[in-house]
C-alpha cells in the first residue's frame, strides 16, 4: 500500500469534510458515503478512501462530459433544422420571383405580338425542330392558315419553324382531320336508269 502525500491526504479530508474554499471540484456524495470514508480514513485505510474519491470524481467527470456532449448533439441538431428552414424559404423567394419574372415576360411578349400585329394566337407557342405538334396545336394552325392574308411562311416565322415544316404539318393536318364523306350506297338508287342507256 502506498502512502498518500500531504496534498492528496487535504484533498480527500476536503472532500470528506465538503470544503468548498478548495480548488478543485468535489464529487457529489451522500452523508452515508462521507461516512464511509471518514471510516476508511479513522482506520487507516486513507489510500482506499483517496481511490474511492478518485473514481467517483472521474464517474463524475465522464457524467458530465457526456451531459455536454448531449448538449452539443441538441444544438447542432437545432442548428441543422434552422439552416433546413432557412434554405426552404430561400427556395420559395426565388420560386415566387421566378414566376413573376415569368409572367412579365408572357406579358411583354403578348404585347410585342399584339403591336406587331399578329394573326395567329398572342404568343403562338414556338416550337423546335422534332417537336410533336398536339392535335389541338394542328388544328389551330389549320384554322390560322385560311385566315385571310396568312401565308406559310407568315406562320413559320409566328411558330419559330421554317415554312417547309408548316407546310408537312398542315398537310398531315388535311389527312388526319379530313371529314369523311358518307359511303355510296350499292346498287344505285338510279340503277335502272343506268342499265337503259
Amino acid at each position: 500500500m502506498s502512502r498518500l502525500t500531504s496534498q492528496q491526504l487535504s484533498r480527500l479530508l476536503a472532500v470528506i469534510n465538503v470544503d468548498t474554499s478548495v480548488n478543485f471540484p468535489i464529487p457529489y456524495m451522500t452523508v452515508e458515503e462521507r461516512d464511509a470514508l471518514r471510516r476508511l480514513v479513522d482506520t487507516g485505510r486513507e489510500w482506499d478512501a483517496w481511490l474511492e474519491v478518485r473514481r467517483r470524481g472521474n464517474l463524475a467527470l465522464a457524467a458530465s462530459t457526456e451531459r455536454a456532449l448531449e448538449q452539443g448533439r441538441a444544438m447542432l441538431k437545432t442548428q441543422q433544422a434552422e439552416r433546413r428552414a432557412r434554405e426552404l424559404h430561400d427556395m420559395q423567394i426565388a420560386q415566387e420571383r421566378a414566376s413573376e419574372q415569368r409572367a412579365s415576360e408572357l406579358q411583354t411578349a403578348k404585347l410585342e405580338d399584339i403591336c406587331a400585329g399578329k394573326t395567329g394566337p398572342v404568343g403562338a407557342p414556338k416550337k423546335r425542330k422534332g417537336d410533336k405538334w398536339t392535335d389541338k396545336e394542328m388544328r389551330t394552325l389549320q384554322k390560322e392558315s385560311i385566315q385571310p392574308g396568312a401565308t406559310q411562311q407568315k406562320l413559320a416565322e409566328e411558330y419559330g419553324v421554317s415554312r417547309q415544316a408548316i407546310g408537312a404539318i398542315l398537310q398531315r393536318a388535311a389527312v388526319k382531320f379530313r371529314t369523311a364523306k358518307p359511303a355510296t350506297q350499292w346498287p344505285p338508287s338510279n340503277a335502272k336508269k343506268l342499265r337503259r342507256n
